[in-house]
């Protein structure tokens, strides 16, 4: 459970299935207080090529950027904290079914 002011906060996990042998797991919350629970954010795939994320502030500024799966948000931006807030992102990647490349858009919510 992650708290905001005081109270707790609820998140979801967003998995899409296109084909039976792809899977994208999409959180929105990232919770990066050293708890180990929810302190990077990041896009879980299987069966997928060619992934490419953005993660962008209100403003429209770029705070993270990957083309790794492995590689996760910590919620920081240049070594500075991001602040508690919405962020918007992008992921693309290529279907090996049929190569064709998919779009997805949403946000993540920063809690610290």
């Amino acid at each position: 459970t992650a708290y905001m002011h005081g109270c707790p906060e609820t998140f979801s996990l967003s998995i899409v299935t296109y084909y039976d042998s792809e899977l994208l797991i999409i959180p929105n919350v990232v919770t990066p207080n050293g708890d180990s629970k929810n302190d990077a954010w990041w896009v879980k795939t299987q069966n997928m090529e060619e992934l490419h994320v953005d993660i962008f502030n209100r403003w429209g500024n770029q705070v993270y950027a990957t083309t790794m799966e492995s590689d996760g948000w910590d919620g920081m931006y240049h070594g500075t904290h991001c602040d508690a807030d919405t962020y918007f992102y992008l992921v693309k990647y290529r279907c090996h079914l049929n190569n064709e490349t998919i779009l997805l858009k949403g946000d993540v919510v920063l809690i610290r």
